[in-house]
């Protein structure tokens, strides 16, 4: 039977803007999360870079609302606006937050009426902090918005024992399902082409013997990989 599923999510990449973005999109919301079925109907309420409105696929409608990253604490009080209208329009099944501080969004008593569940990869407040400077006061704000949002949650999904203790000592009293996601292909990165490949690069940028940064993480500013730069020089 077909559900309808409000999907809160924030795109700093544009990924819902072009094909290529698009399918990266896919890639993680669809087979890494593994939160789509194509009998569903989708409606997706984003942070992003510009105003619009999409319908990417049959079943799957985007709504963007403007922000950025240096706005989005301001902008959210008027996503939260936007999120009790399209609630109310759009009546949804479950409501599925794979960035969990939006679900501090979701009107008071939600749960009495939907299915919240929610996703926790990653601690946000931590990423923050780790940039330093004034961005720090921002990140105890994040700590706060991810409180309110562990009360407005029913089911939590989590890939890490790290992660799980957070949601804990956030009083989160609910449902907990570990839901890992692998990052790399286990396959290619266990063949001996990975072996061959690694003295061809140490060869080619004269390698051997120094320091080398290995991340799995995108090549995005929030991923604040000139941090792990920096710390080479000590």
């Amino acid at each position: 039977m077909s559900k309808k599923i409000l999907v809160l999510y924030q795109d700093w990449d544009g990924w819902f803007l072009n094909k290529e973005g698009y399918e990266k999109f896919e890639h993680w919301f669809k087979y890494k999360d593994g939160a789509y079925d194509k009998s569903n109907h989708y409606y997706i309420l984003s942070l992003g870079r510009e105003n619009s409105v999409l319908k990417l696929e049959e079943n799957i409608e985007v709504e963007i609302v403007k922000s950025s990253p240096i706005r989005q604490l301001i902008d959210l009080f008027k996503f939260k606006k936007r999120v009790a209208e399209v609630v109310e329009d759009f009546e949804p099944d479950y409501i599925y937050v794979p960035f969990l501080y939006l679900a501090s969004s979701l009107p008071k008593d939600i749960n009495k009426r939907y299915k919240v569940i929610g996703f926790l990869r990653d601690i946000t407040p931590e990423m923050i902090k780790a940039k330093g400077g004034i961005r720090r006061i921002g990140a105890y704000l994040f700590y706060f918005l991810d409180y309110l949002a562990m009360k407005k949650v029913d089911i939590l999904l989590y890939n890490s024992p790290h992660l799980k203790d957070y949601a804990l000592k956030m009083g989160f009293s609910k449902k907990l399902v570990f839901a890992p996601r692998d990052v790399a292909d286990k396959e290619y990165f266990s063949s001996p082409i990975v072996e061959d490949l690694k003295e061809k690069l140490l060869k080619e940028y004269n390698l051997k013997d120094k320091k080398i940064i290995l991340t799995v993480a995108r090549l995005t500013p929030e991923k604040n990989i000139e941090m792990g730069i920096k710390a080479m020089k000590y």
